[in-house]
């Protein structure tokens, strides 16, 4: 799968046209590298081989209904069914970018990290940006989940209950699906709460027997608190505003919490509260996302390509909690 390390850097290639340039220093470059860090991932992928199809969904009413009885003598086997609807459908939509590079670019090339793994990380942060954002304003928003919970008391304040309200999410999945949920998204700003929240420091710990070492709150541990298998930190951040305008950052992920059931392996019979639909049969690759490059004969210009074709789906609301503006 590509890897999606995201890469932004200041140029420093001097033109053709300019007569005398300072040199740049060829040990150090001024660039920003990003983790993935995104939610989205709480959709796994699904290969698919056609753009756009149905899937089949199975009665939650049917399946999760006692369905065997006591058999009387010389009495027939009672009759078990499940009704499938196939009406639900996915569309792959087909999202690209291109970073040309001129002859003289390349030939005054002196930024001391590789042109082709510069443009392959520039393109494969563009694919991943595009995808955590799209993710973001479909998924993390109230009216698309089964169940949507503004808190009493933001967890920030010391006096709120952030460990109770999360079971009471697993709880409430639990009991509409028979799954327990499995991973909980959060903002970065809501992980920053949940970490330093007196509640959650006591059930973990402060330190060694003699308490000269701290014990550092880790996803790892607060997820095992919770009987999770992970929680996941939005850490992407973005410019919103347009090319040439003053940058304005911020967070994709917002305040905001999802505690949702996902499957490790898509498969017939397994649910999960999202997929993330992969056109493999025009891509190539189960991830979706695949890089080409090439040389236009004429020009001479180097062309380095990305495209993605995918569709993001909610395919179980019920397994799906969500905590709008958890924090303040």
């Amino acid at each position: 799968m590509l890897n999606l390390i995201t890469t932004l850097a200041k140029s420093v290639n001097p033109q053709p046209a300019d007569v005398y340039v300072n040199q740049p220093a060829e040990n150090f470059v001024v660039a920003y590298f990003q983790q993935q860090g995104g939610l989205q991932d709480i959709f796994p992928p699904l290969p698919v081989e056609l753009q756009s199809g149905t899937y089949f969904e199975f009665s939650r009413a049917d399946a999760m209904r006692n369905q065997t009885v006591l058999k009387a003598p010389n009495s027939s086997p009672a009759q078990v069914g499940v009704s499938v609807s196939h009406s639900s459908t996915y569309n792959c939509e087909v999202y690209e970018a291109e970073f040309p590079l001129t002859p003289e670019v390349i030939a005054n090339y002196r930024v001391p990290l590789s042109k082709d793994k510069f443009v392959s990380e520039t393109l494969g942060r563009a694919a991943y940006l595009n995808r955590e954002l799209r993710w973001m304003t479909k998924f993390f928003t109230t009216g698309v989940w089964g169940t949507d919970v503004a808190v009493a008391v933001t967890w920030d304040d010391p006096s709120s209950d952030p460990i109770g309200d999360i079971e009471t999410g697993i709880e409430t999945i639990l009991l509409a699906t028979g799954r327990r949920p499995n991973v909980l998204g959060v903002g970065y700003q809501v992980w920053k709460a949940l970490k330093q929240h007196p509640d959650i420091i006591a059930r973990i710990g402060t330190g060694s027997a003699s308490n000269t070492d701290p014990r550092i709150v880790t996803p790892r541990l607060v997820a095992a608190l919770f009987g999770l298998d992970e929680i996941r930190i939005g850490e992407v951040v973005y410019n919103s505003a347009a090319a040439g305008a003053s940058i304005s950052m911020a967070f994709a992920a917002g305040k905001h919490a999802l505690l949702a059931y996902r499957t490790r392996a898509p498969s017939i019979m397994e649910h999960s509260a999202g997929y993330m639909f992969a056109w493999r049969g025009l891509i190539g690759t189960d991830s979706g996302v695949a890089l080409r490059m090439g040389v236009d004969e004429r020009s001479q210009v180097n062309w380095n390509q990305i495209k993605h074709s995918d569709d993001f789906k909610k395919v179980a609301g019920e397994l799906g909690y969500f905590f709008p503006n958890c924090v303040a």
